[in-house]
């Protein structure tokens, strides 16, 4: 099933649903009509590392020059640091929110000419780290 953002206000919060076994396909069709819209997107990602993130997205067509990732879980579920990525920062851990912020507040800076649309890959997966 497939969803509009027809008629979509920039300064609004949208709640995006979708089972366990729909959210991969959910956040993929979201971010490509965000694309398609002209926005740059930041997605705060808590349960898929960067590398399998990256796979999934442009075997979907999707271009990460308009994508900025922030990764919490790669380390924390790999146990190691990552290479750096031109558009990924990692936080070591999905319960860092200061961390979280820092990295989200240093991406909206440095996209500050830029229409952006922030996307929390999965509300669900953030509260098993927080409470």
């Amino acid at each position: 099933m497939t969803f509009s953002l027809t008629g979509i206000n920039d300064e609004e919060i949208y709640l995006v649903m979708a089972s366990a076994a729909e959210i991969r396909n959910k956040n993929i069709e979201l971010i490509n009509m965000l694309l398609a819209m002209d926005y740059h997107v930041l997605v705060i990602m808590t349960n898929q590392p960067y590398d399998v993130l990256k796979k999934n997205f442009e075997k979907s067509g999707i271009l990460m020059d308009k994508i900025t990732i922030v990764d919490t879980i790669t380390k924390h579920a790999m146990g190691h640091d990552h290479e750096p990525e031109k558009n990924c920062r990692f936080i070591s851990n999905p319960a860092d929110l200061t961390g979280i912020g820092i990295v989200v507040s240093e991406s909206l800076a440095g996209l500050k000419d830029k229409k952006v649309s922030l996307v929390f890959g999965s509300v669900n997966s953030m509260l098993i780290y927080i409470s």
